[in-house]
């Protein structure tokens, strides 16, 4: 993932001296997964560019409409990469629990 200012504020420090390659799904993107109900594998993850993968951990998630996108987006850079669809959990709420 390109360091840039935007992006560094959003990866944690020791994310960052750990893995300098990205190869690793940074916390943030692995809650924006979560938030999005979509879990991809780590060979999907280091299939995509560091741009991607920059543009990823940008992306907001905060509402449906951002979600749809987002997940929209994150499958159509994984289908450019030759990797599978994402899998799409369901969201955990009262409602699927009772």
């Amino acid at each position: 993932m390109r360091d840039t200012p935007d992006t560094r504020e959003r990866v944690l420090g020791f994310e960052w001296a750990a893995d300098l390659e990205g190869k690793f799904t940074p916390l943030v993107v692995r809650m924006k997964f979560d938030l999005a109900c979509v879990r991809i594998h780590r060979a999907d993850w280091q299939a995509l560019s560091k741009r991607e993968r920059q543009v990823v951990a940008q992306a907001p998630v905060g509402d449906p409409t951002a979600r749809n996108h987002f997940v929209a987006t994150l499958q159509q850079m994984l289908t450019a990469a030759g990797r599978a669809n994402i899998e799409q959990k369901v969201a955990v709420t009262a409602k699927t629990v009772a």
